[in-house]
């Protein structure tokens, strides 16, 4: 019996495409679905194509034209493309429809790679919620489709995404909608990297604990015991060069971040001042003289590589890129410096780039981001502007309500108004369920309601194994099991570094110190050592999604809840952000806070 097409496909008699509600198909004794009558020639996009003209594409790999295709196959790969899952489901597939600003960035790729336009790169400012996952597959399967056409030739693409977790999850959902075969490249930028150096270091080694700079520091400061056995160093000393190496590590890392000329000691100071580098006044001009000779270093040292040569070392050393046709680049607007000068390396001279982010999510600029990443890459690759400008995740309530700070969010269409209520932080442990998030600016209003959850038998987490091994790092310099011992050093270190920081002006890195401390204070209220300290911080401190997520406002970027709590509204923004670029990072961590809802927007009134 013939039905009108309700899915796409394409028909093994003719190899012309079924148009989804007007062609009529029918199920042949082989199974296969064809055309009720079949036509000569392809009908494609109001475009008559003579069949003799045509040939269909296995996924990434084009058949030269005139050679015999293997039907099955083929009918196979493109059901991959259209995720028709089963041959006996004749349900339709839900049909993907894309807003107005999808449609206008199909269109932009489409005359970007296959016509003669005065642009060449393509930025799309996406809001928050608004599907830019799907919106980058959608477009990849709409240039699989056109290159059967346009372009008979294989399109090396890659898309970088901003963490493993997003890598794995673009490489999925490419394989669901274009088969197993897509031969395309979904890669952090740190993988990426890695395989740029592996290319002219085959035997490389990862290191991920940071071995590297620590062998280095070793001929510098040395800590290790041997070192105190042999006296080389006293207790005292070895707990200064402790400090040093910690203010050093994030030198180094930041240095490499955005390729600061190390020898230009007025730019390393500016660096400093510009992105909080905790390092004490007394050692503020070895810092400056040491860098320098750090960093050549770590060039010389190729055997191995930590995660911030990855990005830097092919530009330093200058390395050969893998070069792509289409780079896609994913969260745009958190790339350094040094990550754009890399990214930037891998396309061919034809090539083309396609950077998705949002200014008003941009949060690491403490890390080395460039705060002004979007509008930078605009200028510098003069590219063409798209909006994306409608959130499928917020409720029309959350959407208003964030308008204040984004204007141009849209709710989509029927979007249900959803809720925003107020609750004290006595009822906080009590009603929120696994499944829900809890949203903070600083991590340590966090500790007391995620142990009230655990005592009520509710699995929780706060979200940061780095965090947890930042804080273990701090409790081992003190060097004492006794937890009594362990808070007075704690206190007497805070009290001098804090006063330090603020004699410094530096406001925003004291928040940063105190914030660590009290999170500490609030874990050893739970504790009767510090064995048991740090089996409380592993404990606590996850990666893994899992029962109630406790979250700073950094880490819950990229995720979202059917309720999410906003502990202490009052710290957003943060009192001490005093300069332009802190108060815009904070006006930016307000928006993700609130738009990480599907549902329920809950604001906990008090906490300390």
């Amino acid at each position: 019996m013939a039905i009108l097409a309700k899915f796409n496909g394409f028909c093994p008699n003719c190899n012309v495409r079924f148009v989804v509600g007007k062609d009529y198909i029918e199920k042949k004794d082989n199974g296969k679905w064809c055309h009720v009558t079949c036509t000569n020639n392809v009908r494609y996009e109001g475009k008559i194509i003579k069949a003799e003209q045509v040939y269909i594409s296995k996924i990434n790999n084009p058949i030269p034209i005139g050679e015999e295709l293997d039907i099955d196959a083929l009918s196979s790969a493109i059901d991959n493309l259209d995720a028709i899952e089963t041959e006996q489901d004749l349900e339709p597939v839900k049909q993907f429809s894309p807003s107005k600003y999808q449609a206008d960035f199909f269109t932009a790729l489409f005359d970007m790679i296959f016509k003669e336009i005065d642009y060449q790169h393509i930025v799309v400012e996406a809001v928050a919620g608004s599907g830019k996952t799907t919106t980058l597959i959608e477009g990849i399967k709409r240039l699989k489709i056109e290159a059967v056409l346009y372009q008979p030739r294989v399109m090396d693409i890659c898309i970088v995404a901003f963490n493993k977790h997003i890598a794995t999850e673009f490489q999925n959902k490419l394989a669901k909608f274009l088969g197993a075969n897509h031969g395309i490249l979904a890669s952090t930028k740190h993988s990426l990297g890695l395989a740029v150096i592996r290319q002219s270091f085959p035997k490389v080694k990862v290191d991920s604990k940071g071995y590297k700079l620590g062998s280095i520091f070793d001929n510098i400061w040395p800590v290790s015991k041997k070192a105190l056995e042999d006296g080389i160093i006293d207790k005292a000393q070895r707990k200064i060069n402790f400090t040093k190496r910690a203010a050093m590590r994030n030198l180094v890392s930041i240095a490499k971040s955005i390729l600061v000329d190390p020898l230009d000691g007025n730019a390393v100071m500016q660096m400093i001042e510009r992105y909080g580098i905790e390092i004490d006044l007394d050692f503020m001009s070895e810092a400056i003289e040491q860098l320098p000779i750090i960093l050549e270093q770590c060039k010389n040292k190729t055997d191995e590589v930590d995660f911030d040569d990855m990005g830097w070392l092919p530009i330093v050393l200058n390395l050969p890129a893998l070069k792509f046709d289409l780079l896609l680049i994913d969260e745009a607007q958190d790339m350094s410096k040094g990550d754009m000068e890399f990214l930037f390396r891998c396309i061919k001279d034809d090539g083309h780039i396609v950077a998705v982010g949002d200014r008003n999510q941009s949060l690491y600029g403490f890390r080395g981001a460039d705060t002004d990443a979007i509008p930078n890459i605009i200028k510098m690759l003069d590219a063409k502007v798209l909006p994306l400008s409608v959130t499928y995740r917020c409720p029309a309530s959350h959407v208003k309500r964030v308008q204040a700070i984004v204007p141009q969010i849209e709710a989509r269409e029927n979007a249900p108004e959803g809720e925003i209520r107020y609750i004290d932080i006595m009822h906080l442990a009590s009603e929120v369920q696994p499944g829900d998030m809890v949203v903070c600016r600083t991590n340590a209003p966090l500790i007391r309601p995620a142990f009230e959850c655990i005592r009520m038998g509710k699995k929780a987490m706060i979200r940061g194994a780095d965090i947890g091994q930042s804080l273990v790092t701090l409790i081992k310099r003190f060097e004492t099991d006794d937890i009594g011992s362990f808070e007075v050093s704690l206190m007497e270190y805070y009290d001098q570094e804090y006063t330090k920081l603020i004699n410094q002006a530096k406001d925003m890195q004291a928040v940063l110190l105190s914030d660590r401390v009290q999170t500490l204070r609030f874990i050893v209220n739970e504790c009767k050592s510090v064995s048991e300290l740090l089996g409380k911080i592993e404990m606590l401190f996850s990666d893994n999604n899992s029962g109630v997520v406790f979250s700073s406002v950094h880490r819950a970027k990229g995720l979202e809840a059917d309720n999410v709590y906003i502990l202490r509204p009052d710290l957003m923004p943060h009192p001490k952000a005093k300069k332009e670029h802190e108060q815009q990072q904070e006006q930016n961590g307000i928006y993700v806070a609130q738009t990480r809802s599907k549902q329920n927007l809950i604001f906990v009134k008090g906490g300390e």
